[in-house]
């Protein structure tokens, strides 16, 4: 048996030569082994997750007094300890009670008093009392694919496959504070046509594939998903629809018909209502006592409108009823900021936040001292615009206090405390372990230093941080910044091919910015770099966090510029590391990563050689919805609105269909797909496989059966597929046969290192 010396110097010997060039490959006989694969697998993010020690601890504040308790981890154990905040002492061995709430009966609202539940049954809405069990029925008009509280039918494929029966809670219902009222959404999916999906491998065994009809409406259906929201008064079982300004809807991306605030006497709630592709927003406030609405403010935008640094979370709009001010986020001079607004006349009455970066997360607005407290990014020159930090503001405007200075992303834990003078953060780099501190929110300086993450375990994995800093965009004028895993054993006199990690949508960044992120990630840089791989994630013009030119740079179509600023980052990252082969460029992604992988080998075939193409919507009209608000309101010839035609594809999506390029092709491709995901349909990739088969091109596919969009994040199998096809079409060398990712015992891991 080989002694454990040997085989360490047996796999540096394997990954060195890893990494000659892809010429010399061919003529030393190159290759890479099942000991290189399990190396790989031991930096995967399913064995790295727990290596590090207080990652990111447990945090909570007592709600009588400054104190607050976090998680303790050592080698030995975990223990609890109280900290006393206006002093910093600690206490360990502190004893919590960790026992949460009771969790409500499956299908079950509960109001906040604690009294009433609502629960749907039969398409309809019921009550139920807590202390009587007495049943109301709330409504009586309730029909298939027209029911109160009822969830888009294309949300029922995984109870349809498992012939699960559990009830869910009802959607789009909210109670107010006190109890008495109901805000409740009414789902119309009558007209919607049905939408199929085909189970090839049931998984409840047999032969015969098992078909389900989903009711999904489709870009541009006639037959649309409409919503409509009602308030009930439980006391007086009054019912009234909520009146909407004409052509407005609570259809806004990120809130729904979910009131942002409720009056301190729940007699109204404060929601946000848009018109068709958030164009035109507006704040309001419905009366609970008789559906009326009433506009505080409005904001408008030639393209879409957002109230908060992404897309997909939700509004920065706080309503301080005591003193009736509204903090309100705009990007109306590019940059997002927050502003104050009269709460009845709707009139401004101050600007808290300017400059040329973004507010991304209030966190606390203390309306009695006038201050506010808030989240944002790039607001230092020269810092990373991605490093969250936390700031102190006037609401009246003129004074911003920076209360976490490090040059790192700052995590606040648990918010302010209860008197809100003080709070726990945590900050980290990619390359530096995290720090717990707990500060004094005037001023922020460190009332104390708690505990500093031990990452002793993770690096003796041999894991290697990866590196981060800023390029130039394909305009020669934007910084994105970029995250580079270099091989481990990483040696600047040999050539590497480079793999870029890529998501790519407007809704999300992927390069990772804290050292969490950079161990975890569902994409396995670490595991592709450790088979001698450069990989970059790079943050391009088109996603979010940065200022509306930044993103909107992509506005109408995210796609193309977002690859030009991914070709010009990988480039610059070849003059940092005159290691990286520029010959041998891979790219790989899920989901919108999936999509913007084989773009990039249709569009850009002479740069990108190999790519991986995991889940991919790859023509966004064959996705649900009424549209994507960074594409503009869906048009046809004439300016139609609906489909003209059943294959009509909306005038400005086509440029995003990746079938319209398939003939690009020129490289190694793979597309994977589960034929049961209700997200990214199979479908779509199919109609791209019919495409590539009428340009005559070659390609690979990977079915997966059952799967869901969630295979993607570590499963052994794809992950496997996904190395040995880097390996042989960027390598140039066959991957070791059938190599089985497992769970290895310790003597295994032991050996492999």
């Amino acid at each position: 048996m080989a002694t454990k010396t040997a085989l360490v110097i047996a796999a540096t010997a394997v990954l060195s030569a890893a990494c000659v060039s892809s010429a010399s490959q061919r003529e030393a006989g190159y290759r890479i082994t099942a000991a290189d694969y399990a190396a790989a697998e031991r930096l995967s993010s399913r064995h790295l997750r727990g290596k590090v020690l207080n990652l990111q601890p447990e945090v909570r504040w007592l709600e009588s007094r400054d104190a607050f308790w976090y998680r303790h981890e050592t080698t030995a154990g975990a223990d609890y300890v109280l900290v006393d905040a206006a002093t910093g002492d600690r206490f360990p061995g502190y004893e919590p009670p960790l026992q949460g709430e009771p969790a409500p009966p499956p299908g079950r609202l509960v109001s906040s008093d604690g009294v009433w539940s609502a629960f749907a049954r039969d398409h309809n809405l019921w009550i139920v009392n807590h202390d009587t069990g007495d049943e109301r029925r709330l409504t009586r008009d309730g029909s298939p694919y027209f029911s109160y509280g009822g969830w888009p039918d294309q949300y029922r494929l995984a109870a349809l496959r498992t012939g699960s029966d559990r009830p869910l809670r009802p959607a789009a219902t909210h109670w107010s504070p006190d109890g008495r009222y109901l805000i409740v959404g009414r789902l119309d999916e009558r007209d919607v046509l049905a939408y199929p999906f085909l189970e090839s491998v049931p998984a409840g065994g047999g032969v015969r594939p098992r078909a389900y009809s989903l009711r999904i409406p489709l870009l541009g259906d006639a037959g649309r998903r409409r919503t409509e929201s009602f308030v009930f008064d439980i006391e007086t079982g009054d019912r009234f629809a909520i009146e909407l300004p004409a052509g407005f809807s609570l259809e806004f991306f990120t809130t729904g018909n979910a009131p942002i605030a409720w009056a301190a006497d729940s007699g109204s709630a404060y929601l946000i209502a848009a018109t068709e592709g958030d164009r035109i927003v507006r704040l309001l406030e419905i009366d609970m006592a008789t559906g009326t609405a009433r506009t505080i403010l409005e904001e408008r935008a030639a393209t879409s409108v957002t109230l908060g640094p992404n897309l997909l979370v939700g509004p920065n709009v706080r309503i301080l009823e005591d003193t009736r001010d509204v903090v309100w986020f705009s990007e109306r001079d590019g940059g997002g900021h927050l502003y104050l607004y009269d709460l009845d006349s709707g009139q401004r009455k101050s600007r808290v936040t300017e400059g040329h970066w973004s507010v991304w997360e209030i966190l606390h607005v203390d309306a009695n001292d006038r201050v506010i407290y808030f989240t944002a990014g790039g607001r230092e020159p020269g810092s990373d615009p991605y490093h969250q930090k936390l700031y102190r503001a006037s609401l009246d405007g003129n004074s911003i206090r920076l209360l976490t200075p490090e040059d790192a992303h700052h995590e606040i834990l648990g918010g302010l405390s209860p008197s809100g003078r003080f709070f726990v953060e945590v900050y980290s780099t990619v390359d530096t372990a995290p720090r717990l501190l707990l500060r004094s929110s005037r001023d922020g300086n460190i009332v104390a230093d708690l505990v500093t993450a031990d990452a002793t375990a993770l690096y003796a994995t041999g894991w290697r941080a990866p590196e981060r800093f800023a390029v130039k965009a394909a305009d020669g004028t934007a910084d994105i910044w970029v995250t580079v895993y270099l091989p481990p054993n990483f040696d600047p006199a040999r050539s590497y091919p480079v793999i870029d990690a890529i998501y790519g949508g407007p809704a999300s960044i992927v390069a990772a910015r804290t050292f969490g992120q950079a161990h975890t990630s569902s994409y396995q840089p670490s595991s592709l770099a450790r088979l001698g791989f450069i990989v970059v994630s790079v943050d391009g013009r088109g996603t979010p966090y940065r200022s509306r030119a930044f993103r909107e740079s992509g506005y109408g179509n995210f796609a193309d510029p977002q690859l030009e600023d991914h070709i010009a980052a990988i480039r610059q990252v070849a003059k940092r590391y005159p290691s990286a082969d520029l010959d041998r460029v891979g790219i790989y992604g899920h989901s919108n990563g999936g999509y913007m992988a084989a773009r990039a080998m249709f569009r850009h075939p002479e740069f990108f050689k190999v790519g991986v193409a995991s889940a991919g919507p790859h023509n966004f009209h064959g996705l649900p919805g009424t549209g994507m608000p960074w594409m503009g309101i869906p048009r046809y010839e004439g300016g139609a609105s609906t489909k003209p035609t059943e294959a009509a594809v909306p005038q400005n999506y086509q440029i995003l269909d990746n079938r319209n390029f398939a003939s690009g092709l020129q490289g190694a491709l793979l597309l994977i797909a589960g034929d049961m995901d209700n997200t990214a349909f199979p479908a779509l990739t199919m109609q791209l496989v019919q495409a590539l088969n009428e340009a005559n091109k070659t390609y690979d596919l990977l079915l997966l059966p059952n799967r869901t969009h969630g295979y993607f994040a570590g499963e052994p199998y794809v992950m496997r597929r996904i190395w040995d096809y880097f390996v042989e079409h960027l390598h140039g060398t066959a991957p070791p046969a059938d190599y089985e990712i497992r769970q290895y015992d310790k003597l295994v891991y032991q050996q492999a290192f």
